[in-house]
């Protein structure tokens, strides 16, 4: 709360502390510092943060690597990267301080990387006078927390703490109101619903849904795969006298311990890998090193599909082993099993429905997805009966092929499904992944558009430049002879006299996103600050007094109205026509909510003020040479806004893993049915050959009849992600959807060639049974 101000040398803080901790156990207060000085490793501000270590150490945002928490008046702990050569037990001499800070402990920052200062209560009033580097005293303000789910009783805690004790902390009485103090209260669900959700964590069914279908789907084949090998074993262990279910316990144990330690190495390796990728991409994929966790997410969804895996491995060998001599199903049985699958098929299909009516975000989109692939899954023997009343039957091989089809009809059904599941995940994925990627690339904020120069001050739009930047950027000719586009705050600026610190008054916001806005001389002006061509209607409602909304994440248009209130009061000052417009993506785009023509401001009795000029068109050149007039004059040359590459886009490589994963399930899936295909039908195949037919026709039957099948399930699977995606688009708006169409067709290729390869070589096992 920056309305309280805390000075040095004073109890203030410390009463405050006690008025509000005092009033339950969950309540927390931290006295801070924004620019507290250090003259100590060459750092001349560090953060500041006082308050009781011991009794609540904040342990998820520092890590205590050496020593011990702050506990009596003079101790600190330093936290935080770039503050080398410091042991505990050494003294800091800072500006005031009697006696120096003792170092009594080292820290590491989890969540950034900057320096801070962590101090026992009391130390900021033992403290003489700290002055910053302007030479104006420094203030401390307080940040009030508590551990219940309970704003209204934070709100009355920091009323009666702050109404106690305001006349000596600020010398001019209460400082702030209650009404105030609830404006500023936040509990979590309020952080968590105005932070916008990272990308890579929209979706997290795109880490499911694969994890829980690749792992156990792999795990499967290994076992059956492993039956086939070891049924005649175990047949032979079981006429000795070994116990069926022994023999089947015996076979699962078989690969049990490959696959933990697999599974253990993996996760080990994986984490490994990651942090030395995220160590070597510091600074070049926009995140710390500091930030970087161990992947649980990912180990938790992999643990469960081991576990589901070896539980359907178990089925599978009990199908194989146990129940061996298999009998034919009676017809009350199929029954029963068909009447199952399609109330499976209703329940998903009813499911699907009211995903449809219900999704609002994109991270539906994979739950659409797979539920809309069950359904099809589900009515896999349905789409066997059309497939065959579609296939041609001129020639021998075509009803050969129909033939076999239809006496595998079960097995081909139970294929087709899992081809629909898998390649309906797969181009999900892809197109949701390209999808995000394309749209956090669009996100990423840029200083300004390439061929402009801002200049204003370091970063900070609402302020003018500073003169000698000023005169410094026009020396390059074709900026001096350019028209500026002229920013103008709402509002006023003025200099503090007891502190020195400029300070905005009469700015103008919304009742969803109190800060600056800005207005422009003429519609031109706007439309080239925004790096958008305004349409006809935009320049109509600017004319007709209205805003444009810049940033609809952050305001709400209520039926195309914006109210405008006075930041300081939280009065409403007007309620304009507003107009939602699409600009660059610029860092001070993203802050702004709306921006309006100057003389509609002053028609609304709104203040304003020049701030930051925009250059356009200049080149390259010349935004290089503006910024080596400023290095030569001493001057920062990032004082001015040029185009700067965005940091790149790098999906999560758990996503990426699992698209990869299911590729190759995929192509896992192509090979194995195939060859179980060629395995079922050798006997037929062999009698073919027997009366004259060569093997080469008969393979090219086997072939056919899967490519068929591959052929309507990559067709099902494909549709079954485009109508999802689809729904997405119409269900979530401002959601542009991408198809990577060269990654489905390589997809879909990988397929075909899989399934042609292994079925010619699987071909190969007729041989034997011919000769």
């Amino acid at each position: 709360m920056f309305d309280v101000e805390l000075r040095a040398s004073t109890d203030d803080g410390d009463r405050l502390r006690g008025a509000f901790e005092s009033q339950g156990s969950g309540f927390t207060m931290a006295l801070n510092v924004i620019d507290f000085p250090l003259f100590r490793w060459g750092l001349d501000g560090v953060y500041y943060t006082e308050k009781d270590w011991v009794r609540s150490p904040a342990t998820r945002q520092f890590s205590l690597t050496n020593g011990r928490w702050p506990r009596d008046a003079g101790d600190v702990v330093l936290a935080g990267a770039g503050l080398t050569g410091m042991r505990v037990g050494d003294e800091i001499p800072t500006a005031g301080a009697a006696p120096d800070l003792r170092i009594v402990g080292l820290a590491r920052a989890k969540l950034d990387r900057w320096p801070k200062l962590l101090g026992a209560p009391g130390t900021w009033r033992q403290m003489a006078e700290v002055r910053g580097s302007d030479g104006s005293p420094l203030l401390a303000f307080p940040t009030f927390e508590t551990t219940q789910d309970d704003a209204a009783a934070l709100i009355d805690a920091v009323d009666q703490a702050v109404g106690s004790t305001a006349l000596s902390a600020s010398g001019e009485g209460a400082a702030i109101s209650r009404a105030a103090i609830g404006e500023r209260v936040q509990i979590r669900a309020d952080l968590e619903a105005e932070s916008p959700r990272p990308w890579t964590a929209q979706s997290p069914l795109s880490l499911w849904i694969p994890g829980l279908l690749a792992l156990p789907a792999l795990l499967v084949m290994g076992y059956v795969i492993l039956a086939r090998r070891l049924e005649s074993s175990a047949s032979v262990a079981m006429a000795q006298g070994v116990e069926r279910r022994d023999a089947l316990l015996a076979v699962w144990l078989v690969p049990l311990p490959l696959i933990v330690v697999s599974a253990l190495v993996a996760a080990a390796g994986g984490t490994a890998i990651g942090y030395a990728a995220a160590f070597w991409g510091e600074g070049r994929w926009g995140y710390f090193v500091t930030n970087v966790r161990v992947p649980w997410a990912a180990i938790e969804v992999s643990a469960v599909g081991v576990v589901l895996g070896l539980t359907l491995g178990l089925a599978a060998l009990r199908d194989r082993i146990l129940v061996s001599g298999r009998r034919q199903l009676s017809a009350g049985t199929r029954g029963r099993l068909r009447s199952a699958r399609q109330l499976l098929g209703v329940a998903c299909a009813s499911t699907t429905l009211w995903q449809a009516l219900t999704m609002r975000e994109p991270s539906g989109a994979m739950a659409l997805i797979g539920l809309m692939a069950l359904t099809a899954a589900a009515l896999g023997p349905e789409l066997i009966d059309g497939l065959l009343r579609v296939m041609p039957r001129r020639t021998l091989t075509q009803r050969l092929v129909a033939r076999q089809i239809s006496t595998n009809h079960q097995r081909l059904a139970v294929v087709a499904g899992i081809y629909i599941v898998i390649v309906a995940a797969t181009v999900g994925m892809l197109t949701i992944l390209s999808s995000e990627v394309a749209l956090e690339r669009a996100r990423r904020p840029v200083s300004v558009p390439s061929g402009d120069v801002l200049m204003d001050s370091f970063g900070t739009p609402f302020l003018k430049p500073d003169p000698a930047v000023v005169a410094a950027v026009e020396t390059v000719h074709s900026i001096k002879r350019a028209e500026p586009i002229q920013f103008f705050l709402i509002g006023k600026r003025r200099v503090d006299p007891s502190t020195g610190v400029l300070e905005s008054e009469e700015t103008v916001g919304t009742r969803d996103r109190p800060g600056v806005a800005f207005a422009f001389d003429s519609a031109d002006d706007l439309e080239g600050a925004l790096g958008v061509v305004l349409t006809s209607a935009d320049r109509e409602l600017l004319a007709d007094d209205g805003a444009l909304v810049i940033n609809p994440d952050l305001v709400r248009v209520a039926r195309g109205r914006l109210t405008l209130i006075d930041n300081a009061t939280g009065k409403s000052v007007a309620n304009v026509p507003a107009r939602i417009v699409d600009p660059a993506q610029t860092r001070w785009t993203q802050a702004v909510p709306f921006v309006m023509l100057r003389a509609t401001a002053q028609r609304l009795g709104m203040a304003t003020t020049p701030a930051a000029m925009l250059f356009k068109d200049i080149s390259a050149d010349d935004r290089r040479a503006a910024r080596t007039a400023l290095r030569d004059r001493g001057l920062d040359p990032r004082s001015i806004g040029v185009y700067e590459t965005p940091v790149p886009v790098v999906p999560p490589a758990a996503i990426v893993g699992s698209v990869v994963l299911l590729v190759a399930l995929l192509v896992g899936v192509s090979v194995l049915a195939t060859r179980a295909q060629v395995r079922a039908m050798r006997g037929w195949a062999s009698k073919l050959t027997q009366v004259g037919v060569r093997r080469r026709w008969a393979a090219r039957a086997i072939s056919r009849q899967h490519v068929w099948i591959t052929t309507l399930s990559v067709g099902v699977g494909a549709s079954v992600a485009v109508a999802s995606l689809v729904v997405t688009v119409a269900r979530v708006p401002r959601y542009d959807l991408v198809i990577p169409w060269t990654l489905i067709g390589l997809v879909i290729a990988v397929v075909a060639l899989s399934t042609i390869l292994s079925g010619k070589l699987a071909s190969r096992q007729l041989e034997p049974t011919e000769r």
